[in-house]
């Protein structure tokens, strides 16, 4: 694959993902009751005074990303059925990861913190897929850079279409 390829694949993967979890929580906010039936990763329990990680890492979500990244997989015609798997776990974890930092941090739910919210997915993505050999690093740098530019972008257009409750 070409490092253009790799990047698009990367940026494809963890931005049609993330697309999804978007459109899950607008879902849940629009529809209550689907709210009622997801439950938190992290079981509304904390770690100090701040929760271990934020009211938007659920369950649910983790199932989303796995159904996600199989359907984009099979879309694409790119990746094998564990790769896939593994690619919208990937996606998920850097999210959850993201979320785990900005609590430690005390940034709080829905403020915006640089690198963390735009990069958090493609990086774990980037990293699993490099153990897999599907990229190289510098592919990976360039998803880095290309979606910490562009993905504030793509969140104000979700912000204007009523998907994201903030504009980044």
């Amino acid at each position: 694959m070409t490092k253009i390829a790799e990047t698009g694949l990367l940026l494809a993967t963890s931005w049609s993902i993330n697309t999804v979890l978007n459109l899950f929580g607008y879902c849940k906010r629009k529809w209550p009751q689907l709210a009622k039936l997801d439950q938190p990763l992290d079981f509304h329990r904390s770690l100090g005074k701040d929760r271990i990680l934020g009211k938007s890492t659920t369950l649910l979500g983790l199932l989303i990303a796995l159904i996600s990244g199989l359907a984009l997989s099979k879309c694409l015609n790119v990746l094998g059925l564990h790769s896939s798997m593994l690619g919208g776990t990937a996606v998920y974890f850097g999210h959850a990861l993201g979320s785990f930092i900005k609590r430690r941090l005390h940034i709080p739910q829905g403020q915006f913190a640089p690198i963390i919210d735009h990069a958090d997915s493609v990086v774990t993505l980037g990293v699993l897929y490099f153990i897999l050999d599907i990229v190289r690093v510098p592919s990976i740098i360039l998803a880095m850079v290309l979606s910490i530019l562009l993905q504030p972008i793509l969140c104000y257009v979700g912000y204007r279409l009523h998907i994201r409750e903030h504009p980044l």
